[in-house]
């Protein structure tokens, strides 16, 4: 304690009369240990430190107020820690599996994005071969015409050949029917030698020279004849050949007309397939545009998916950040409530006759067990801020359940109690060496996580022996509000 606060106090214990009361021994044992802002102290007005008394009294009352609802404030703030640092958590995982899901969806992105560009590189190249098959295409289509053409004269030429051979078989046919004159000429011409030398004969001297002439006649009708028959023979031989070679060039001719339909037919499939292939060639470019286009889209995407990533990984480090802060928020305000109960304030009066209230209680004093369970449900309902209430032999064995408030029921954690060795805690050997009441510090309860504080005080029989010790937890956020 400050040296000048107790050399006042000396100094005001000196001037105290003999009569009533010392309040400055009090107020100073109070400094000492735990400060009871709740404490009230009197002294007569005629005396000389009553102002000094009378002006702790208001400091202590307006202390109260003051620590109250620093405490009341605290105490919110440090309910909200563990709700802030569990969110903390819960967003650090889902921070987490954000970060995992855009870790994912960025692979996935560098594989459709190596994938379109494979597709464009392959739409690239086909688009290639397909450009060098409609340049094949339309030459092929140029040869077929220019072939068409060329068979279109090459028909034209063997109609002209067919025509020139039907003519050779008219003037042949002409020139065998002169020899047939001919030869008829020649056969009469032989007969009139035949008859010439007859009458030569007859006519001996005279038709000597006669007969030389029908002679000669009849040697050329012979010669005639003969040539004529060699002409027969030849103009048979042509004829036969004429006759073939117009079968040959009838088959020809068939020939041609069959390769001309087979051009027409080629040349027309071959149109058909340009004009197919024209939109596909058409469509393909627009596919080969789509697609690098879609490559630049998906890069962009990638280049998004990175910032992404970037963000989300400065996302999981900012949770950090808040869960730590929030762990030094849960931490500093434990640290500030734990402090602050060093004053005790008006609700841990209300507490603390609660506790007496059970305690002189004659069924809870010395009741069978069913009886004091029973009894102090009752009083846990009467006193909303009791959260747990619990009765000891005077070993600090537990002889009863542990009696919860009924807000409590349901909650994980909560165990019987019963049968639990309490020897070595402070409130109870506290409560029992001093032979009264004993309110321990603030804490945080293992079981609610509620801030605590226990009051306990030893059982006495009704003959005045102890029984053992009674304690009840109190939740120190409701005491605030009394």
């Amino acid at each position: 304690m400050n040296r000048r606060y107790k050399m006042l106090l000396g100094f005001m214990k000196k001037r105290i009369t003999e009569a009533g009361s010392d309040p400055m021994s009090e107020i100073e044992i109070m400094l000492e240990s735990t400060w009871d802002l709740t404490m009230t102290h009197s002294v007569k007005n005629e005396v000389p430190e009553a102002r000094a008394v009378n002006a702790f009294n208001n400091f202590f009352k307006k202390l109260n107020r003051t620590i109250t609802s620093l405490l009341r404030n605290i105490v919110a703030l440090a309910a909200l820690a563990p709700e802030l640092t569990a969110f903390s958590k819960t967003f650090r995982q889902l921070a987490g599996e954000q970060e995992a899901k855009v870790a994912d969806i960025a692979e996935a992105g560098d594989r459709i994005s190596l994938g379109v560009e494979d597709i464009s590189t392959s739409t690239g190249e086909l688009n290639q071969n397909f450009t060098a098959m409609k340049v094949d295409l339309e030459t092929a289509m140029n040869q077929g015409k220019l072939s068409m053409a060329g068979f279109n004269e090459i028909k034209s030429q063997v109609s002209i050949l067919v025509d020139t051979i039907q003519v050779l078989r008219e003037n042949s046919a002409l020139i065998g029917s002169i020899s047939d004159t001919i030869n008829a000429i020649s056969d009469e011409t032989n007969i009139l030698s035949l008859n010439a030398r007859i009458e030569a004969a007859r006519g001996q001297s005279d038709g000597k020279g006669f007969k030389v002439i029908a002679e000669e006649v009849g040697l050329l009708a012979k010669q005639s004849k003969a040539a004529t028959n060699d002409i027969k023979a030849r103009l048979e031989l042509l004829g036969e050949k004429i006759a073939a070679t117009i079968t040959a060039v009838e088959t020809v001719e068939q020939h041609v007309a069959a390769c001309e339909r087979q051009i027409l037919d080629a040349n027309m499939s071959m149109e058909h397939v340009y004009s197919q292939f024209i939109p596909l060639s058409k469509s393909l470019d627009t596919i080969s545009c789509a697609t690098q286009q879609q490559a630049k889209n998906i890069k962009w995407i990638t280049f998004n998916i990175d910032e992404i990533k970037v963000s989300a990984r400065h996302q999981t480090a900012d949770v950090n950040t808040i869960l730590t802060i929030a762990n030094r928020v849960a931490s500093a305000c434990d640290g500030m409530v734990t402090d602050a109960g060093g004053f005790h304030i008006s609700g841990h009066a209300s507490a603390k006759a609660a506790a007496l209230e059970m305690a002189r209680n004659t069924d809870i004093a010395s009741g069978k067990r069913n009886i004091r369970e029973k009894t102090l449900m009752t009083f846990l309902d009467r006193f909303p801020f009791v959260e747990l209430a619990y009765i000891t032999d005077t070993e600090g064995r537990q002889v009863i359940s542990n009696i919860y408030a009924k807000t409590l029921a349901g909650r994980k954690g909560l165990t019987k109690g019963i049968g639990s060795d309490w020897s070595g805690k402070e409130w109870f050997t506290k409560a029992l060496s001093n032979n009264a009441p004993f309110i321990s510090k603030v804490y945080r309860s293992s079981a609610t996580r509620e801030f605590c504080f226990t009051v306990s005080l030893p059982l006495r029989h009704a003959s005045g022996n102890t029984v053992g010790v009674i304690g009840i937890d109190v939740n120190f956020r409701d005491i605030l509000e009394i």
